[in-house]
Order: structure tokens, then C-alpha cells, then sequence
């Protein structure tokens, strides 16, 4: 699109132009007009010269915008403007609230950051330009005089209504004065007449730095409030006049006077032409100036429509908009002031997410984030907000008493998280409800994955039958040697068992494990682990042996406990060999490991290690995950009863003090009673020789009490 250097316009055709445009917004309301080009008009009349200074500087931009085209992709320095409110009143709803005003910072730093959640109705043909035009916006902390403030200014006036002029930029006529320009953008919140919404002092700089900055009127000021007017009550006003602020014009162009309206340009590529102002809410597509398919851009915040139908800027605009922050452009002082450097005062931010962690077991998680005082003020109320993938998940209010440079924990569940990789984000605002001007601490972000932790149901039989290593078993050989595999020299119950060659491993220390699959233990109330382990040592006095241990995970393999570990003369089931060790058939042990700390786990995670020191075979058999069987909840009234030896062969005492008459059951682990026998005294002995191997559960009744206890049959 040709862009247009000069504003040719002339008075008659202006006023015509105007008159038409007042028509169309008494169509749709009464206040549907940006007064930026008549203002213009007014001070190019009393001023001629700045006519050609300012469009010298709208031709600066447009070369600058073209010569960097850089400056329209993402991850651009972030720009920050300080501002300062002047709030002009005459009647007690026009003395806007802070909160009000806060609401309006809010939106022009989502408006102009991307962070609408509107955007989701932008035309899909029109997605592709939508810009983060990288700029943000803070209340000033200090103000020309370095004193704190809250970036607010407050005057009442006996104006009632103010016309399109600079007489509220002035206090001497009934406004106030402009803080200086170099280093804040002034913004006066006033009453206006005359069919307003808003207007600026100029696009893209230059002029009176007494009168620069924007207005806007009363109602159409932020996105809270009692009295804003219903078609413009999102803020969207001030994000349109300081779009002209930063360099842009009407999408439709400014030019008047021209035979055909639909030749008009507003000097950006990716803005598409369109006849004139849109009002209202326009249905996509809405065609003009033979711009089909896609016709107008109604939705860009530099036409006229509703508030909730404007949702973008775009690429070709904010190349613009940073350009009058570049090096020679009018606004570029304003990265260098101090209205909004020190937050002094109101600081909260976050210190840190503390959890989750960069992985999380199922997806039910517990978020934990550290929020601190950063600032000098005690600070009795803020708000925290988590943000899971881009979505809110969670909002917290938080009120108490926080001193400066002291943490408080948040913290809050968050359930059904997918597996797989997300996002969190913490961020706070509004510290003691105030503005927080140092936004540099504010947020905290989180990769992580979290992993399926939806295990198999237990119980779990494994006897290396079916092929190795068998279904969802992960084995680890770091070195990429000799590691666990299957054999058929050797087994306990059918053909095979798995095996781990220490004998020929001579990388002395090397760990190799074996994982089961994740399992799931909520079916029972508890649990164990029991196997068949053969080992022999090469020789009986050698000082070395080979280690087997036992590590359980009840969080998907994030950490492990190590539940079991023997070595030497304790591991060991057959005599030492020097000769690689293949059992026979009485040298295998069942082996016990509880699991009663993981009932009602899912994703549990059973990892066998060998850690070699080059001695000899170790062979393992029949692993499986059982239920041990649940007793009766009635209390143990009993004391200093014991079973010994345990674990024991052939026999083993009961020694039970004070009981002279009784029952003694034992129960294998599925609740099977395998042997009962009266008891005559407090010592008793029990033949456990028919036995098969393995742990049971004892249970001692008497008319005295009760007790209930374990037994391992080796």
C-alpha cells in the first residue's frame, strides 16, 4: 500500500468527513469518535509549522519500520513506559478509582503484549499477523521530584465538559500539568464533549512536550468501574489513542479529501485497505474497497468498533510502534527514566517454585511457590496466579503481614495433570492492591513431565518362561558389558531364571539392574516381594563378594528406598566354588521384601541391582508381588512375645511371658492357615520342618490378649 507522507486535509472536507463520521455514531451510540485528526487539524492550523514536522516524522517511522523488518518478529527487547495518570473530575463518579485505573494499566499491557484472552476470535485469515508488540506499561513509582507515588494525579474542576482541546494538560485551566514527556506518558482521564472517546497529542511524537500524551474520556477508562459506558467499557479506548501515540493512524487511512475513499492507506503492508470506519460489531467477512475475500480488519484496536470486537494489532503496526522507541524516535527517552526503575516501595514477587519438580509421578500434584516481599513496605495482601500450558488453574488472594525480604508458601493441589511435558507459571500482582512497578520479579516458570503412573495390578508372577527380558521389564547396563540375561543351566521352578555372570566380570564395582514394570499395590492393603536367589562366592576366604540389593519407588522411579541389601556369607545359598556357580537343585532361598510402606501406590517401581566384585553367578527365580494377609484390626495386648530363631529350618520356640494357655496359628501371605497348636505355658516349641520356604504370618490368641507377628522359614 502507498503510503501517505502528508495529512491533506483541508478544513471543509474535515468538517464534512466529521459530520459524516457523527452521523454513523449517533447510528450506533453517542460516543463513537476519536478526536486525533481534528485535534491535529486545530494545532496545524494555529501552528502551520508542525505539519510538515510531523509527517518529516511519520516518513521517519515508515523508513525506519521498513529498513528493520526485525522488529516485527518475537523476542524483542522488552520496552517499558512509565506513566502517570492525571484524573480530572467535577462530579464524584468522574474521580475514578484506583482500582479502575489499575484495571486500564492491566489492559494495555495485555493489549499490547498479546496477552488478550480475546484473541481467540480473531478471523482465522488474520491469526497469522497478530503481534506482541513487546511494550509494557507501569504506573510510575517516583515522580519528577523523585518523591514515591503511585503514578496517579488527582484534580478536581469547575469544568463541566472539555472539548477536544489542551485546556486539561493545563492546571491554570482547570486541568493539570504534564509531567515532563521525556520521561513519562501522560494520560489525563477527564469528562469530554463532543460525541470523544479519546484523542492524542500526536502520531508518533513530536509537538508541545507540555500538551503530549493522550486523553480519554471518563467512561471509557478501564474495565472496572461503575460508570463506564456499555459499548466501551474494556479499555480499549486508551489502547487505540496510544496506538496514534506510537506512530499509527486509522486503519482506513486519515486522508481527506480524496475522490475515491477506498485510495486512502494508513502506510501498514499487513492492514488491509478498507472505505472507512467500522462501528459496532461486524460480522466476518466484512468486505470493502474490493478487499475480499477477508475484507476489513474490524478487529484491529485502530478502527472504530466495540470494545469486545477489538482484539490485535499487527506485525507491520508494531514495527511502527517500536520504531518511535529506536534511536531518533521521538519516545526513545523514555527507556531511560527512572519513573518506574526503583519499586521501593510495593514489591511481591516470586522467589521460587518449589514444587512440582521437573518430574511429577501421576497426575495428581501438589504446587508449592515461595512469594517474597522484594519491596520496603510490609505487605498485607496480594495476588498470586498459576498458570498451567497458558491456562489459568488457580488464583490466590493472600492476605497477613509480610515484611520486607520475608517469603510465605503457597500452596494448592492440582489434579488430573495428562502425562506428558507442561508448563507452570507463577506470577503475582497488585501488592497491598497497589500497582507493583517492578515486574522484572514477579514470575517464575516450571518445565516438567509428568509420567503415567498407572501401573499394573498386583499381584505380579514372573518365572522367565516367556522370553527375554519379559514385558515391561527396563534393564540398565551402564558399561555395556556383561549384564543381567537369561539362562537355562539353572532354575528354581520350570525351565529358566535370569542370571548376571560375575564370574568373567572383571570391571570390579560396575551396577547392573533389572526394573519390573510399574506396578499398581491400591488393590491390596499391603504387600510384599518375594523371589528365589541362588549365589555361591568363588572362595570362602577371600575378604570379596558380590552384592544384591532391592530399591522400591512409590513415585514412578523419581526416587528410590533401598529395601534390601546382603552380601557375602549372608547372600550366599551353596557353598564357594571356584568354578562359574550353577546351582543344583537344594541351593535356592526364597527371599522376603515388605512393601507395606507402598500400599495403595500406584506407579511402584521394584529395581533389582547386582554390583559385582568379579566372585561369582548369582541366578534369580519365581519373582512375585503378593498380598500379605490382612489380620483383624483388633489391638495387640500382648508384650515381649517372640518367635525364635527367625528365620529358622526345622523349629522354632515360642516365647510368650504370663501365658499359660493359648493357640498359635500360622498363615502363608494369601491368609491360609498352614499350622495350629495348642500352647501349655509360656514356652512353647513348634516343629515348622514340612514347611515350604517363604514368610508367614503368626498369630498368638489367649484369654489374656492377643499378638500377631511374622515368621521367615528358611
Amino acid at each position: 500500500m502507498k503510503y501517505r507522507y502528508a495529512f491533506r486535509i483541508c478544513s471543509a472536507l474535515a468538517m464534512l468527513m466529521l459530520s459524516a463520521a457523527s452521523v454513523q455514531a449517533q447510528q450506533h451510540g453517542a460516543h463513537a469518535r476519536c478526536g486525533t485528526m481534528e485535534y491535529l487539524e486545530e494545532q496545524f492550523r494555529q501552528h502551520p509549522e508542525l505539519r510538515e514536522e510531523m509527517a518529516a516524522r511519520r516518513r521517519w517511522l515508515a523508513e525506519y519500520a521498513a529498513a528493520h523488518p526485525q522488529a516485527a518478529r518475537s523476542g524483542d527487547t522488552l520496552y517499558t513506559i512509565p506513566v502517570v495518570v492525571h484524573i480530572v473530575w467535577n462530579t464524584p463518579d468522574q474521580n475514578l478509582s484506583d482500582s479502575q485505573i489499575l484495571s486500564q494499566i492491566e489492559v494495555l499491557n495485555e493489549d499490547f503484549r498479546l496477552l488478550n484472552a480475546d484473541t481467540s476470535t480473531i478471523p482465522v485469515p488474520f491469526r497469522p499477523l497478530k503481534a506482541d508488540i513487546g511494550i509494557e506499561f507501569c504506573l510510575a513509582s517516583f515522580d519528577p521530584q523523585n518523591n514515591p507515588t503511585n503514578g496517579i494525579t488527582r484534580t478536581q474542576t469547575s469544568t463541566a465538559s472539555f472539548s477536544g482541546g489542551d485546556d486539561v494538560k493545563y492546571t491554570a485551566q482547570g486541568g493539570h500539568d504534564a509531567w515532563p514527556a521525556q520521561d513519562y506518558l501522560n494520560i489525563w482521564v477527564c469528562p469530554l464533549g463532543g460525541g470523544l472517546l479519546g484523542y492524542a497529542s500526536s502520531i508518533g511524537g513530536g509537538g508541545n512536550p507540555a500538551t503530549d500524551g493522550v486523553v480519554i474520556g471518563s467512561p471509557y477508562f478501564g474495565r472496572v468501574g461503575p460508570n463506564l459506558d456499555p459499548a466501551y467499557n474494556l479499555g480499549r479506548t486508551a489502547s487505540h489513542e496510544i496506538g496514534h501515540w506510537l506512530g499509527l493512524s486509522h486503519v482506513w487511512g486519515d486522508d481527506a479529501g480524496l475522490p475515491d475513499p477506498c485510495s486512502g492507506s494508513d502506510g501498514i503492508a499487513d492492514t488491509p485497505n478498507q472505505e472507512g470506519p467500522n462501528y459496532g460489531c461486524v460480522t466476518f467477512p466484512n468486505i470493502s474497497c474490493n478487499n475480499g475475500p477477508d475484507g476489513d480488519m474490524f478487529m484491529n484496536y485502530m478502527d472504530y468498533g466495540d470494545d469486545i470486537c477489538l482484539t490485535m494489532f499487527t506485525r507491520g503496526q508494531k514495527a511502527v510502534m517500536r520504531a518511535t522507541m529506536a534511536p531518533g524516535g521521538a519516545h526513545r527517552s523514555l527507556l531511560s527514566s527512572t519513573g518506574c526503575l526503583n519499586p521501593g516501595f510495593n514489591d511481591i514477587g516470586i522467589d521460587t517454585l518449589l514444587s512440582p519438580g521437573t518430574v511429577a509421578c501421576g497426575g495428581n500434584l501438589t504446587v508449592q511457590a515461595r512469594m517474597k516481599n522484594y519491596g520496603q513496605n510490609v505487605v498485607s495482601s496480594a495476588v498470586a496466579t498459576f498458570e498451567l500450558d497458558g491456562a489459568v488453574v488457580q488464583t490466590l488472594p493472600w492476605t497477613g503481614t509480610l515484611q520486607p525480604g520475608q517469603s510465605v508458601l503457597l500452596s494448592f493441589p492440582l489434579n488430573g495433570v495428562a502425562p506428558g511435558a507442561h508448563s507452570l507459571e507463577a506470577y503475582t500482582q497488585s501488592p497491598n492492591a497497589a500497582f507493583d512497578p517492578n515486574q522484572g520479579n514477579n514470575q517464575a516458570v516450571r518445565s516438567f513431565d509428568v509420567l503415567d503412573n498407572l501401573g499394573d495390578p498386583a499381584p505380579y508372577a514372573e518365572g522367565i518362561e516367556n522370553g527375554f527380558p519379559p514385558a515391561g521389564w527396563t534393564l540398565v547396563n551402564p558399561d555395556g558389558g556383561t549384564g543381567w540375561q537369561e539362562t537355562a543351566a539353572a532354575a528354581f521352578g520350570g525351565s529358566k531364571s535370569v542370571y548376571i555372570n560375575n564370574f568373567d566380570y572383571d570391571a570390579i564395582g560396575e551396577a547392573d539392574d533389572f526394573v519390573l514394570p510399574d506396578l499398581d499395590l491400591t488393590v491390596f492393603p499391603s504387600s510384599g516381594l518375594t523371589f528365589r536367589l541362588a549365589y555361591a562366592k568363588f572362595g570362602p576366604n577371600t575378604g570379596f563378594s558380590d552384592t544384591l540389593e532391592v530399591w522400591v519407588s512409590g513415585d514412578c522411579g523419581i526416587t528410590y528406598t533401598r529395601r534390601y541389601r546382603k552380601a557375602g556369607n549372608e547372600l550366599a545359598t551353596a557353598p564357594p566354588t571356584g568354578n562359574p556357580f550353577v546351582p543344583a537343585a537344594g541351593q535356592w532361598r526364597q527371599e522376603w521384601v515388605d512393601l507395606s510402606d507402598y500400599a495403595g501406590n500406584t506407579g511402584v517401581r521394584i529395581r533389582f541391582r547386582n554390583i559385582t566384585n568379579y566372585e561369582n553367578n548369582l541366578y534369580i527365580d519365581n519373582i512375585n508381588v503378593v498380598q500379605i494377609f490382612a489380620l483383624p484390626a483388633a489391638p495387640d495386648l500382648l508384650s515381649g512375645v517372640v518367635l525364635r530363631p527367625n528365620p529358622a529350618q526345622d523349629a522354632v520356640e515360642l516365647h510368650a511371658p504370663g501365658v499359660q494357655s493359648g493357640r498359635l496359628r500360622l498363615l502363608d501371605l494369601s491368609g491360609r492357615e498352614v499350622l495350629a497348636q495348642d500352647i501349655s505355658g509360656p514356652q512353647q516349641m513348634l516343629n515348622i520342618r514340612a514347611l515350604p520356604a517363604g514368610v508367614y504370618l503368626a498369630e498368638l490368641h489367649t484369654s489374656v490378649g492377643r499378638w500377631t507377628g511374622r515368621l521367615v522359614r528358611q
